[in-house]
């Protein structure tokens, strides 16, 4: 099977590979072992040979950036259906860190870290959004839970798209949200202008660059609509000539599957966003 290959798995290929749906949250056991143990394979072998030739030095070199650039579909769907099973039986439905305060519990953390999106945004029920890239949906289905708005799953891996379907309909909550498999750097352009809000929570770094997914999310808000997101960037404190700095943020990439970790208010711009409200760890953007 080829990198492409394993980049588009129809609804047959995810079946082949991870088996049926398995609705037991405490099914880990039974999901890993339906798995084909040979795509597996090949999967994993497709992902670590994106980073073989910067494994040593840590160097990052301009022509492997930009191979995995130009793989980064690929890559990011081979990392996740190597680890989405395990990421939910570890972390929980939710797959990203959040601020906690003493004596918060890890769950309590994570969703008031996603509730303050919401809130920002000022969701309602007559209101609709777009989570982009929103893994299994754990965050999106808090949100609405909260806000009561109606929410677009975007997801370009099929496996975690199919696991979003299988918990709104286990949790009652199909009529409140829908899933859409596809690239959120070309989205599909029936969702152009059509929500009054978007948020991404550590999900848009997977981009090649971080200006294409911006320019799509502008082209799929409404006039006026609000973008919010939660994303790894670095400072500019960052030195790429320092060593350890760039021993570190290459770790990260390679243990998160991130192409390469971008500055952020630059690109921002370059998207033709204003922005609102820029904190530590969070940001909300306003059409210009």
């Amino acid at each position: 099977m080829s990198s492409s290959e394993v980049d588009h798995l129809d609804s047959e290929g995810i079946k082949e590979h991870h088996g049926e749906i398995i609705y037991d949250a405490n099914g880990f056991i039974k999901k890993i072992y339906r798995k084909d143990s040979q795509l597996n394979r090949r999967i994993v072998d497709s992902y670590v040979g994106m980073w073989k030739e910067d494994k040593e030095d840590f160097s990052n070199k301009d022509d492997n950036i930009q191979k995995r650039r130009e793989n980064a579909q690929t890559m990011t769907n081979a990392f996740y259906d190597i680890v989405t099973d395990f990421y939910e039986y570890g972390w929980g439905e939710s797959f990203h860190f959040a601020r906690g305060y003493k004596g918060d519990t890890f769950e309590q953390s994570i969703k008031r870290h996603e509730q303050y999106l919401a809130v920002k945004l000022g969701l309602n029920e007559n209101q609709r959004a777009l989570d982009v890239g929103c893994g299994v949906g754990g965050p999106l289905r808090e949100i609405v839970r909260l806000s009561g708005a109606h929410i677009t799953g975007l997801n370009n891996n099929g496996y975690q798209v199919e696991r979003c379907k299988a918990y709104a309909k286990k949790l009652g909550l199909e009529d409140k949200s829908e899933y859409i498999k596809g690239d959120f750097t070309t989205m599909p352009r029936e969702l152009y202008g059509k929500f009054d809000s978007a948020y991404a929570i550590e999900a848009t770094v997977h981009s090649p660059k971080l200006e294409m997914v911006y320019g799509e999310v502008f082209r799929a808000l409404k006039p006026g609509g609000l973008f919010a997101t939660y994303e790894w960037v670095t400072t500019p404190n960052f030195d790429e000539n320092n060593p350890e700095h760039k021993r570190i943020i290459h770790g990260i990439e390679v243990g998160a599957k991130y192409c390469i970790i971008q500055i952020l208010h630059y690109i921002i711009l370059q998207a033709s966003f204003y922005i609102f409200e820029f904190k530590h760890r969070k940001v909300i953007l306003s059409l210009l």
